[in-house]
């Protein structure tokens, strides 16, 4: 097992940590820690598979229990997880089925964001 991969069962967010998101402070609950956790495997199968992945899909793939509209807490909780990793931004891969596009809250720069995450994830 490579050493990027050797820790992503385990999550780099703390229970009862307060995080500033988009003008919010997010408190981070156990259901968020197991989501995030849950997410991380599929969306580096994504990017090592150079692609994207929707909402929907990543919902079903990592059992979320939350709906795809309202998934933009986790992905924020995600940023973050992989800028304590050094890792980019994996959230940059997960778009709207219809518009192939992530969410207006994710803001600019996901194309390139999404460039850093396959090349990371490539690599051996």
């Amino acid at each position: 097992m490579s050493s990027k991969r050797a820790s992503e069962n385990t999550a780099h967010l703390e229970l009862g940590e307060r995080l500033e998101s988009k003008g919010k402070t997010l408190r981070v609950s156990q259901l968020d820690i197991d989501s995030v956790v849950s997410m991380r495997p599929v969306l580096i199968r994504v990017a090592e598979e150079g692609t994207t992945i929707t909402y929907g899909v990543l919902k079903t793939k990592a059992a979320l229990p939350h709906m795809p509209t309202g998934m933009g807490r986790l992905l924020d909780l995600t940023k973050v997880e992989c800028e304590r990793r050094g890792d980019p931004d994996l959230a940059a891969l997960v778009v709207n089925a219809q518009t192939r596009e992530v969410g207006d809250m994710y803001g600019t720069g996901a194309e390139g964001e999404r460039h850093q995450v396959y090349e990371h994830w490539s690599r051996p």
